[in-house]
């Protein structure tokens, strides 16, 4: 059996499907992956992997991106060579974990070339119809896509996904492969260690030494200059342990930015500060972090580095990324989260000084239990914890939180009313062969949806879990649409006049559904 992984994001999200590959070559499976040459290093080490192919963006898309129209001769032919090249693997399998237009089209092209080939392909993730919309032929895609990432944000209320993207990698590969079962075991690191360089390791001390991360994808994602001296500097006075910098050539100002700050600001030796930022490849990095006592860092690819040697790491993690989703997952780690004024600087000198000493100290937003820790149903924000009962209670058949209000009840007996009348609507267009007045209507109710979720955020997690089922219908005859649709219909029913009955009680009324 011969699987594709198509994986065209960054960095980190190839090291986070590291668990995936090693679950996948278990159940049998002669894993390939497709990656942009950018960050084909990440996939270095993985003994999983099989062969890695390169999705050439300087001559798949510099070409029309550069000439426009006489470019894209150039750009199809480099397209079409790929294409070809993949179709003549005859992969049984394909795993789209990109979840973008470009990385759909690619799965679609491979579907359609097997099919005229005579082969039946099994394909999860993000493809096409024949029509060119977008298929999601997975629960978990299907899942992706409502309620995880800047899709989820961009509709009212806050995306609350609390899964990784690890298991949520693996989870769709699963509907490939039903076989792979992930293990704890499949977060480590290369087979093959790597040399530490000797001249990049900090002078040994009582607690070792700790690894700061200095930079991120996105300047959001990380912290100032300033910033960064101040937790070095700090937490080594405090704990006596060394310190490592590490970062990209794009960082290296940055970096003897941070050691110039760390001396004059604080006092800090030069020769106990190892500035390595701009001087490791991939390879180097994965022995220093085994060899490190703590990884301090925001949302970044070493943070994943990190959970697969078992590095324990104090994420700070912006309010703009998900700790849930891209966290560190090596046992012990811990996250604490700030907003646009940045983190308590106290809190994390006194949690990163406690994690290399040994002391007591806790006053994170959250201790990692392991890569395979139970999905938390409950945390210190209340608000959450019930946005997270919706979204565990769709699409995990968990209990719903009770509705304790009387505006969520006002919403959702407003929202079953007007399902009840697209549930009408949706019988008499079944009937009628002039539909113009009945598509008005249903055109109105999902107008009417909008605005009530709208009005209470709250409901959310459900309106984006029937935007993306209607999505997932795709073309086919009117009568089979007009059924998936009122199918659709009948399950969110369901869970408004459970969620509705649950709550008058719970208020106290005598109510009749």
């Amino acid at each position: 059996m011969k699987v594709l992984l198509i994986q065209l994001a960054r960095l980190g999200d190839v090291f986070q499907t590291w668990p995936t590959f090693r679950a996948l070559q278990r159940a049998g499976a002669e894993v390939h992956v497709l990656v942009r040459p950018r960050f084909q290093a990440a996939t270095q080490g993985c003994e999983a992997i099989a062969k890695v192919h390169e999705f050439r963006t300087d001559k798949i898309l510099g070409p029309v991106l550069t000439d426009g129209k006489e470019g894209l001769v150039s750009s199809m032919a480099s397209l079409d060579e790929l294409l070809a090249s993949l179709t003549a693997e005859k992969f049984d399998r394909i795993v789209n974990l990109s979840f973008s237009p470009m990385s759909s089209w690619i799965a679609f092209d491979l579907e359609m070339r097997a099919f005229a080939e005579g082969r039946a392909v099994t394909s999860v993730g993000y493809s096409r119809h024949a029509d060119g919309s977008l298929a999601i032929p997975d629960d978990a895609s299907a899942y992706f896509f409502a309620q995880v990432g800047s899709r989820a944000s961009a509709f009212p209320g806050e995306a609350l996904n609390r899964i990784s993207l690890p298991r949520l990698f693996a989870t769709i590969a699963q509907g490939a492969v039903p076989a792979m079962e992930l293990e704890a075991t499949d977060w480590s690191g290369p087979q093959e260690p790597g040399v530490v360089r000797e001249e990049l390791l900090p002078v040994s001390t009582q607690n070792g030494f700790f690894a700061v991360h200095v930079g991120a994808s996105e300047a959001e994602k990380t912290l100032d200059s300033a910033r960064w001296a101040e937790i070095a500097a700090r937490v080594m006075q405090a704990s006596g342990s060394s310190v490592l910098l590490l970062g990209s050539q794009d960082e290296t100002e940055k970096g003897r930015e941070i050691a110039r700050l760390m001396s004059e600001s604080y006092g800090i030796s030069e020769s106990k500060i190892v500035n390595a930022v701009g001087r490791t490849k991939v390879g180097d990095v994965f022995p220093l972090l085994k060899h490190a006592a703590l990884l301090i860092a925001g949302d970044s690819a070493l943070v994943h580095m990190a959970s697969l040697v078992g590095t324990r790491v104090l994420n700070l993690s912006s309010r703009t990324v998900s700790h849930w989703e891209t966290g560190p997952l090596s046992k012990g780690s811990r996250v604490v989260v700030y907003g646009g004024a940045g983190p308590q600087m106290d809190t994390v000198i006194r949690e990163a000084t406690a994690m290399l000493t040994g002391g007591s100290e806790f006053s994170a937003d959250r201790e990692v239990q392991g890569p395979l820790e139970e999905i938390a149903s409950k945390t210190n924000d209340a608000y959450s914890d019930f946005l997270w009962s919706f979204v565990s209670g769709l699409y995990m058949g968990t209990e719903f939180a009770v509705p304790q209000d009387g505006k969520l009840l006002t919403a959702l007996q407003q929202w079953i009313e007007t399902a009840e009348i697209e549930a009408v609507q949706l019988e008499a267009l079944k009937r009628v062969e002039e539909s113009s007045t009945i598509t008005s209507i249903l055109e109105r109710v999902d107008e009417v949806t909008a605005l009530i979720c709208e009005a209470e955020p709250r409901l959310a997690p459900l309106y984006r879990w029937l935007t993306t089922e209607r999505s997932r219908v795709g073309p086919q005859a009117k009568e089979a649409v007009i059924d998936r649709y009122l199918a659709i219909n009948a399950q969110l029913s369901i869970v408004l006049k459970n969620l509705y009955s649950q709550g008058a009680i719970n208020d106290r009324h005598e109510l009749e559904l």
